[in-house]
């Protein structure tokens, strides 16, 4: 209890801190840029200043962006995968902007931790911030961007076509990015591809089912008795009791890994940790961990760690750590494990433990009701220009070539979008209308290495932030013979969750900036006590009847329904 206390002190103390030293910063931060030029009255986020134009920037259109060579330095979010060191796609980018980018990366909750430091300290702060989805959260995008941190890109709407055309086109995805001071300080990101929008799943070892004779499981109870014969047979057939039936990745890593995501639906509706799994009943905002099936699914989970069922090591598995376990050179090991994707828990370049799983319909409740959230795509934060960067308008049209729509119609906007996205030598053209893409359209581009690698050739998504439609509707099914993720990620998308989506995912909010610092403080508190006691109760270390009360009554306490109310009150004011 005593640590558990100098913990939320400690983390009370470091947003205090933070809310302290973003303030003192303001004035310097406001005194920055020499060529803005400063009306009387300080202009409104709507309104446009006068910008000094720097010569050294060609106009929209015309490239290389800088007629002389400069440099900016950006703070990247990104996978492991992704080896920077040597990394082509930066080569690209020299060669077509006549920009060389210095990086300062961070992998994981790491990325996370840096960017809060940085922002708080206003010191040796990026020219850029290119980063996973709201790894900058909206509400410091209001908070630093009032303060003159970040760059108001309205200012530089003359450099900004692609984002000009993208708030013609649709009005509300800017109204999504768009602060209470009428700010735009992000680039949005916006790629609705198709798995992605159903991605809670449960993989399940197929030919560990046939060797029993058993059919994949439709309900909660069918699943636990599917776990209870993996673990009492030798599935593997190594001749050991090595069977792992449900295996789990750490708590916040990986994609749509969290364990009470996939086996929490059939109790009560559970989106992801990453929002303390709130979602929205109706125009009311509610998280699962505060309904009574919350409490039925923990006790399900307890009930499978107690029968070791369920993977005793499942707070500390990495994915690498993972795919020992299902590379086992005497067998897989792994009967079940909750991923939005293969790649993360097996290796998929080569045959073995990749060709075993299959995608799990979700699983029946009590009420024989099957649901699985649908994650409707919304634009998210990704690109930001500090006020530290000497170069502005050359990052404002770095960021907006970021925004080129692949399909315009224009074969020219398609390369450069695959270039950005996959590197000028990681994808081919396909000009056969008889190879078809992975959802059985024409294809267009195929790639030239394998995902889930390590590579040099691309970052990943991080440079590619609008499209109009799925990229991968146009992407070649070059595997189609043989094993495709693309393509059962697809399959099981639109045939087993699509079905039994429901709309629940809770739009954009904006947290007004005279409470960000506690939604802040009442988000850290609360996921932080959640993971701990959720440790406890499954690994039985708490009466789930005895203790679950206080449970709930503490994590009010440390700000879980404020949490919640907040996000209501915004999303009434903002939907209204």
């Amino acid at each position: 209890m005593k640590k558990r206390t100098k913990l939320l002190a400690l983390v009370i103390s470091v947003l205090m801190v933070t809310a302290l030293l973003a303030g003192c910063s303001r004035g310097r931060s406001n005194e920055k840029k020499d060529r803005v030029s400063q009306s009387e009255t300080e202009p409104t986020g709507t309104e446009k200043k006068s910008v000094e134009k720097d010569p050294n920037v060609n106009a929209p259109g015309v490239f290389p962006i800088v007629k002389e060579p400069i440099k900016l330095k950006f703070f990247i979010t990104i996978s492991d995968q992704y080896i920077l060191e040597g990394n082509e796609w930066f080569d690209y980018i020299k060669d077509l902007a006549n920009i060389e980018i210095e990086v300062d990366n961070a992998t994981g909750n790491s990325g996370q931790q840096k960017i809060n430091l940085l922002l708080a300290s206003q010191s040796n702060l990026p020219d850029v911030f290119l980063t996973f989805n709201n790894n900058i959260s909206d509400e410091q995008l209001a908070l630093y961007g009032s303060q003159g941190v970040f760059v108001n890109l309205n200012e530089y709407s003359d450099l900004t076509p692609n984002l000009n055309k993208i708030k013609k086109d649709d009005p509300k995805l800017i109204q999504a990015i768009t602060m209470d001071d009428g700010g735009v300080y992000s680039l949005l990101n916006i790629n609705p591809s198709t798995h992605v929008q159903y991605a809670q799943r449960m993989w399940v070892n197929k030919t560990w089912l046939d060797k029993l004779g058993m059919k994949l499981p439709e309900t909660i109870d069918e699943f636990y008795d599917m776990l209870k014969a993996f673990k009492s047979n030798d599935c593997n057939g190594n001749g050991e009791s090595d069977e792992i039936p449900l295996a789990a990745f750490k708590t916040g890593v990986g994609f749509k890994t969290d364990l009470a995501g996939f086996l929490m639906n059939p109790f009560v509706p559970a989106t992801d940790l990453n929002s303390l799994y709130t979602y929205n009943d109706n125009g009311t905002i509610k998280t699962a961990i505060l309904q009574d099936g919350y409490k039925e699914g923990v006790r399900f989970l307890q009930k499978l760690y107690r029968e070791k069922l369920l993977d005793e090591e499942i707070f500390t598995l990495t994915p690498a750590q993972i795919k020992t376990l299902t590379g086992n050179p005497t067998g897989n090991r792994v009967g079940a494990i909750q991923s939005g994707a293969i790649s993360p828990f097996a290796n998929i370049a080569v045959p073995g433990a990749r060709d075993e799983f299959v995608a799990l319909s979700p699983l029946k409740g009590s009420d024989g009701v099957r649901r699985t959230p649908y994650f409707k795509p919304y634009p998210q934060t990704r690109y930001t220009i500090t006020t530290n960067c000497e170069n502005i308008e050359a990052a404002v049209r770095l960021g907006d070539l970021f925004l080129t729509d692949p399909f315009s119609g224009n074969e020219k906007d398609l390369e450069t979008y695959l270039n950005l996205q996959y590197g000028p030598n990681g994808w081919d053209p396909i000009n056969d209308p008889n190879k078809k893409s992975i959802y059985g359209k024409e294809a267009k581009y195929a790639w030239t290495f394998t995902y889930g690698e390590p590579t040099k050739l691309n970052i990943g998504n991080l440079p590619n932030n609008y499209a109009t439609d799925d990229i991968k509707s146009i992407q070649y099914d070059a595997d189609s013979d043989s094993f495709s993720q693309e393509k059962i990620l697809y399959d099981a998308a639109v045939n087993i969750m699509k079905p039994y989506a429901v709309d629940i995912t809770v739009p954009p909010v904006l947290i007004p900036s005279e409470k960000t610092t506690d939604f802040a403080e009442y988000y850290q508190l609360s996921k932080d006590y959640y993971v701990q006691k959720m440790a406890e109760f499954i690994m039985g270390e708490k009466d789930i009847d005895k203790d679950w009360d206080k449970f709930i009554s503490e994590i009010k306490s440390l700000g879980l329904k404020k949490y919640v109310q907040i996000i209501q009150e915004a999303y009434d004011a903002r939907y209204k």
